[in-house]
């Protein structure tokens, strides 16, 4: 009885072992995969993991640029969009000029200044 549990206890070790080992070579591939993605020659991986932090905070300093950037864009779609209604009002109070100035009996392209004259 003992014999048979201690080989249900060596099973179950190698069964952990096993599952372990195929644990560690996922680890590895996945070291691989991330050294992979890093910078090459750049050192040490604490030299390397530093160097990427100076970059993340340098990003991460161009945010409010950006919101800046996008604020300043929605203000200039906004102007351009007022410029247009302008000139499109400008044109419709030189219609209605010429209108007047038609039904007046006068000619068309006088000026107001013209016209109080």
């Amino acid at each position: 009885m003992l014999e048979r549990s201690n080989a249900h206890q060596l099973d179950a070790c190698q069964k952990q072992l096993g599952v372990l080992q195929l644990q560690v070579q996922q680890a590895k591939e996945d070291r691989d995969a991330i050294d992979a993605q890093l910078p090459r020659g750049g050192g040490p991986i604490s030299s390397r993991l530093q160097a990427a932090e100076k970059d993340l905070a340098a990003l991460e300093e161009l945010t409010p640029l950006e919101t800046r950037r996008s604020a300043a864009q929605q203000e200039l779609e906004a102007a351009e969009r007022r410029a247009r209604e302008a000139k499109e009002e400008w044109r419709n109070a030189q219609r209605r000029w010429r209108e007047a100035l038609s039904a007046a009996g006068l000619p068309t392209e006088l000026r107001p200044q013209q016209v109080r004259r």
